[in-house]
């Protein structure tokens, strides 16, 4: 994998070396990375996810006590695909509302 480090400067990562770099899971099917976008208020991001022709992924976390645990620490999450398939993730801060 070729870096470019600027205008005038190229390097060569190792491949363990982009796969950090870069977040990318080595060997995961599908691997690579997500593009979150901050949100005031998931439910409303939710409803307009959907509302232009989106889906929603990954688990149903329910409302059990770690779950709000978990919340109240780094906020709520919800990974997305947009019309066209391409994924994407929503993020509520903690604290917004």
């Amino acid at each position: 994998m070729e870096l470019r480090a600027g205008p005038f400067r190229r390097g060569r990562l190792r491949d363990r070396d982009a796969q950090r770099a870069g977040g990318v899971h080595g060997g995961d099917p599908g691997a690579g990375p997500y593009l979150f976008f901050r949100v005031d208020d998931m439910a409303a991001a939710v409803a307009q996810v959907r509302e232009l022709g989106g889906s929603l992924e990954g688990p149903d976390l329910g409302d059990d006590e770690e779950t709000e645990e978990t919340a109240a620490r780094f906020g709520q999450f919800q990974l997305c695909r947009d019309d066209q398939g391409s994924p994407f993730g929503l993020h509520e801060p903690p604290g917004v509302r």
